[in-house]
């Protein structure tokens, strides 16, 4: 018995030391690595430009990767014009790998948002759209299924009434060759989920594809939004950001690294499961479990395809897809923040370039509308116009963030934009830890 008694008392030692390293060693780092300093990834130098004036930041954002909250990423500030920040670490190619992040084009998912209202927001400059115009005014089969009444500004609000697919897409209808007539066709038809009741609720993946049909007919040239945004943005800045990612360039893709499931069952799911606060970067328990439920309006409005194929976000089907301008965006740190800028300086030019004749409509896309209860992520958000959210309480940030992590942000009111765009997935449903961290060290200096 005593011995049994022993071997019990070691077994509780061992299981509480790797508890320990699993709950206060870095988020991707191993029990081992905390613990023995074994088997540790590969060290990180963060590279890059800084203002003298925001030195400091590259300290801040090596220590992210010391500490194992990081594994590769970049972020980029933009300040009245200029560019005041661009730092990156890590490896594109796995934490030891030998191919730089800083030359990776990464899937910045629902931060892609952000870039469709700003096209949007040209578009209102130039006449060819307004908010409060119904979307059946330029697009006439919309009116379909009791959505007659939906804005434009109900769309980029996540008021627009299809925010899930009753009829998903068929799978043909991506699979061989985008064909947006037929896909305009499809989506016309769909109902209004709430019986026309203005009712908001996330549109996570399919209020893209009714972003970008609108913006085909609105177009003088036809053009959807990745085309539109080669021509009239990305091309004139300079910078590189496109809705799927062109087979030439599929080099430079560089797959998510996971969130590790231990760190995530022994840190996060007791909490969540107790409602217990904790960090930042996680809703409430009823929003989270939202996301866990596979009935839940949130995974209802994630799919869009008929016999969609696992894993889909990871395939080459969909890097191939340019019609998902809610979610399908590729890019890098410097060139969303730079786009973002468009906003932040609300008219003014950009690297020499004019995208507004005047700021009435950057500004009114940047005006809260106001707050509501999102069905889908079971939480109020405040929203502007222009369909982008307030970001970080108490400031003016703006813009909106996607899953694994990246940053889309810009604060009008300081003439800055902000872009933080990592490889491996953080675990939340709001602004991702390390970003929030890197902005508020900027603010504070």
């Amino acid at each position: 018995m005593p011995i049994l008694k022993r071997a019990l008392s070691v077994v509780v030692v061992l299981v509480s030391v790797l508890l320990y390293a699993v709950i206060k060693g870095g988020t991707y780092h191993s029990p081992q690595c905390t613990l023995f300093n074994i088997g540790c990834p590969k060290q990180v130098v963060v590279e890059g430009y800084t203002k003298p004036k925001y030195s400091k930041l590259k300290s801040i954002y090596q220590k992210l990767f010391e500490d194992g909250n990081d594994v590769a990423s970049c972020f980029a500030i933009f300040e009245d014009g200029e560019k005041v920040v661009d730092l990156c670490g890590g490896f594109a190619d796995g934490l030891n790998g030998e191919k730089p992040f800083r030359d990776s084009l990464q899937n910045v998912f629902s931060s892609s948002k952000a870039v469709t209202g700003i096209v949007i927001s040209i578009l209102v400059d130039r006449g060819f759209l307004k908010y409060e115009e119904p979307i059946a005014t330029y697009w006439p089969e919309f009116a379909q299924g009791g959505k007659e009444n939906v804005t434009v500004s109900d769309m980029l609000q996540h008021a627009g009434g299809v925010a899930w697919l009753d009829d998903l897409i068929p799978f043909e209808l991506l699979s061989s060759g985008q064909r947006l007539d037929e896909l305009a066709t499809h989506l016309a038809k769909q109902k209004h989920n709430f019986n026309s009741v203005r009712t908001t609720a996330y549109h996570m993946v399919s209020g893209g594809l009714y972003l970008n049909e609108l913006i085909r007919r609105v177009d003088p040239k036809r053009r959807d939004a990745n085309q539109f945004i080669q021509d009239e943005i990305a091309g004139p800045l300079n910078v590189e950001f496109t809705f799927g990612l062109p087979i030439e360039k599929e080099e430079r893709f560089s797959a998510f690294y996971e969130y590790p499931k231990l760190k995530f069952f022994v840190r996060l799911l007791p909490r969540i499961l107790v409602n217990i606060p904790f960090v930042p970067e996680l809703a409430d328990r009823t929003s989270f479990k939202n996301f866990l439920n596979k009935t839940s309006l949130a995974m209802k409005s994630a799919r869009i395809l008929s016999n969609e194929p696992e894993n889909f976000t990871n395939t080459r089907l969909w890097r191939d897809l340019t019609c998902v301008t809610s979610a399908g965006g590729f890019t890098n740190a410097v060139s969303m923040a730079k786009i973002g800028h468009i906003m932040a300086l609300e008219g003014l030019p950009v690297d020499g370039v004019s995208f507004f004749k005047n700021d009435k409509a950057v500004k009114m896309a940047n005006t809260v509308y106001g707050t509501a209860f999102d069905l889908t992520l079971v939480k109020n958000i405040t929203r502007t116009y222009g369909g982008f959210a307030k970001m970080i309480p108490g400031t003016d940030v703006t813009g909106w963030a996607g899953l694994g992590g990246s940053l889309n942000v810009w604060d009008p009111s300081k003439k800055v934009s902000f872009a933080y765009v990592p490889k491996a997935k953080g675990f939340g449903l709001g602004v991702d830890v390390r970003a929030l961290a890197l902005y508020k060290a900027f603010a504070e200096l």
